[in-house]
C-alpha cells in the first residue's frame, strides 16, 4: 500500500479514523521517501558543484574579433 500524503494523514488522524500503528507506518514510509529524495538531491547538487568548478578552471576559448 502506498504511503498517504501528510495532509491526508493529518485529516484522518484528526478525525480519529487512523489507528496509531497505521499512522506510524505511514509516517515511516513518508520519512523514507523524503530521505531518498534528500539523498538524490544531494548527489545532484554535488555533481552540479563539480561541473561548475570544472567550468571555472577550464581554459577560456576566445573567438577572433571578440574579447
Amino acid at each position: 500500500m502506498a504511503a498517504l500524503p501528510p495532509d491526508e494523514l493529518l485529516r484522518l488522524w484528526t478525525a480519529e479514523q487512523l489507528p496509531a500503528e497505521r499512522a506510524i507506518g505511514q509516517i515511516v514510509q513518508n520519512l523514507a521517501r523524503l530521505q531518498t529524495a534528500i539523498d538524490q538531491h544531494g548527489q545532484a547538487l554535488s555533481s552540479l558543484r563539480a561541473e561548475v568548478a570544472r567550468l571555472h578552471t577550464a581554459p577560456r576559448k576566445c573567438t577572433p574579433g571578440k574579447g
